[in-house]
This record gives C-alpha cells, structure tokens and sequence, in this order.
C-alpha cells in the first residue's frame, strides 16, 4: 500500500507540481470530518451489544449473540457491496436529471436485500450447527432479529449516500449518537 501511495503521490506532483490545492482539501474535510463521529458510532455499537449481554446475561449468551453477529456481519457485507455497486449509477441518474425512476429501483433493491436477508436467516438453523456447536443452537432464534437488522442499516445507508451527494452530511454525526 504505501508503495502505491508513494506512487500516486508522486505521480500527481509529476503532473501539476501541486500536492496542495485548498479547494479540494476543504471540499474533502467538508465532507469527512462530520463523518468521523458517524462511523466511530458504529464500531463502538458493533461491540458494545456483546458487551451488555456479557454483563447482562453472561459470557454463553454473549459468545451464542457474538456467533449469529459473525454471519449478520457477512450479510452486511453483501448488503455493502450492493451498495457501493449502486452508487455509480445513483450520482450519474442525479446528474443527469433522471431521477423518475429511482424510487421504485430503491423499493426493489431494499426487497432484494430482504429476501437474501430473509433466505439467510430461514437458513439459521443449518448455518448455526455448521458453524458452532450444539450449545449454540438457541442462538438460531436470535438469527431473525439480528438479520433483519441488517436491512435497516441498508436503508439508512441509502439516506446517507443522498445526504453525501447533496453535500448535507452535518446531521450525520447527531443522529449517529
């Protein structure tokens, strides 16, 4: 990585002699720092459920929650790169003014991430004997809840990436904590 870096960087001074321009710089912390408090949010909340179980139910319920948390993550992870593959062609529809179409293909995306949500979790009960051991098998009832909140986060993501395009990412850090 750093010798990839070391070569962009070089590569841009090559051809403006220039690594500074301000416009671009308060245009990026514009951007980027109210989102420092968004996604700090989120990794503090991927750790602090299993924590209060921990201390609320004890380490076998946390280690049950903890396992199903391990698949819900690979299902954001789907859900993710759907979101990044759509973005493209959501800026590229804002630019270019076609905007007419893009509730429904939102409606459709959020029901294709349900039902690959949904498939996952009525695959739990396999899912979790694969992975864990016959002392996790009430963890199949967590499956559910746990998965479908990943389908919540899909959609929060999507008034996110609008928020970006129009450049009114300042609410993000409020409504992260």
């Amino acid at each position: 990585e750093l010798i990839v870096a070391i070569y962009a960087i070089s590569d841009i001074y090559k051809k403006n002699h220039n690594l500074f321009n301000w416009k671009y710089w308060k245009f990026a912390l514009n951007m980027g720092i109210p989102l420092i408090p968004y996604y700090l949010s989120l990794r503090i909340l991927q750790h602090l459920d299993r924590i209060m179980i921990d201390y609320l139910d004890g380490t076998t319920a946390a280690a049950k929650y903890g396992l199903v948390y391990k698949v819900t993550s690979s299902l954001m992870m789907i859900n993710s790169s759907l979101n990044t593959a759509f973005l493209p062609w959501l800026y590229n529809n804002y630019n270019t003014h076609k905007k007419k179409n893009l509730n429904q293909i939102y409606v459709n995306l959020t029901f294709l991430i349900f039902y690959i949500n949904l498939f996952v979790s009525l695959l739990a009960p396999e899912i979790i004997k694969i992975l864990g051991t016959q002392d996790y098998t009430d963890a199949i009832y967590v499956m559910i809840p746990v998965s479908m909140s990943a389908i919540f986060i899909f959609i929060y993501d999507q008034c996110v990436n609008i928020e970006l395009y129009y450049e009114k990412n300042k609410i993000n850090p409020i409504l992260a904590i």
